[in-house]
């Protein structure tokens, strides 16, 4: 489960900004994550839960936001969400919608892991 290799990531993270910033309580982390990553976010959840029994904050919150996956035609230019966004081998043969082009697409978005903020006191 590589889910909990990322939650002790992210709390490392954490850790390191709550020092650097004198902070003393968690309240909330949210994450971006792209669809390509494959984190199932009930497991992140209850990864970043365990994680947190071992701080001076449980309790604090972690909110996922999933960004689908979005592709750009090489021969068009379009951008595009495959039709199916939970099959990877969408990304390989995905027709685009504008030319048919079903091939070669760029990956435009998808791929990201991010910590978009760190709400602290």
């Amino acid at each position: 489960m590589h889910e909990m290799s990322i939650a002790q990531g992210i709390m490392d993270v954490v850790k390191q900004e709550m020092t650097k910033n004198k902070m003393k309580v968690l309240l909330k982390v949210k994450i971006r994550a792209g669809k390509l990553n494959a984190i199932v976010p009930e497991a992140l959840q209850v990864c970043f839960d365990m994680l947190l029994q071992d701080t001076p904050w449980p309790g604090a919150m972690l909110e996922i936001e999933t960004i689908p996956i979005k592709l750009k035609c090489p021969k068009c230019s379009q951008e595009f969400l495959p039709e199916d966004q939970e099959y990877m081998g969408s990304i390989i043969q995905a027709p685009c919608p504008n030319c048919g082009t079903d091939i070669g697409h760029e990956i435009v978005s998808g791929k990201e892991l991010l910590i978009e903020y760190i709400e602290a006191e």
